[in-house]
């Protein structure tokens, strides 16, 4: 009776414990690495054709969500004012501002990095927003980037944004 006792507890710590041990196992990516990784994506990004940005270079102001990027990473772009904004800043938003933009998590797939560059909509008329989606790879020291696909949602895009 003792030895069933004993097994039914390593047992059930050993299902307690499996999640933790393969949440250890998930690969981080340095700060370093994701900086950047968001500098490339964002100086490559397209905000003309977002109409965030006028074609004579006219600055603009594009918010970004703060939500797992620091300030620091970000770079400065000709004609772009980048102003960082929390979850509280984005519910009190008004009609003026149309949109804001966010990274999402950055996953390691083996060799890989994957990320999320969304651009969402506060006021939705014809969807809530668009999900551009990156695969990053570091050659030679420096990273590569790659547009996997780039979607329109009617629903909210980081719910349904695979990486």
């Amino acid at each position: 009776m003792v030895k069933k006792q004993i097994l039914l507890t390593l047992g059930l710590m050993l299902i307690w414990l499996s999640p933790l041990a393969v949440e250890a196992q998930i690969k981080k990516v340095a700060e370093r690495d994701k900086a950047q990784i968001i500098k490339t994506i964002l100086k490559n990004y397209n905000f003309i054709k977002d109409s965030a940005v006028t074609k004579d270079n006219t600055a603009k102001t594009i918010y970004l969500f703060v939500g797992n990027i620091p300030s620091k990473q970000i770079p400065q772009i000709k004609g772009i004012d980048f102003v960082f904004i929390t979850q509280k800043e984005i519910d009190k938003l008004d009609k003026t501002v149309p949109d804001y933009y966010q990274f999402g998590e950055f996953r390691v797939k083996k060799k890989s990095v994957r990320t999320y560059f969304a651009r969402l909509y506060l006021h939705p008329v014809n969807g809530d927003g668009t999900v551009t989606r990156y695969e990053c790879r570091k050659i030679a020291g420096k990273w590569k980037i790659r547009q996997l696909s780039e979607m329109e949602f009617a629903d909210n895009p980081l719910k349904n944004a695979p990486l």
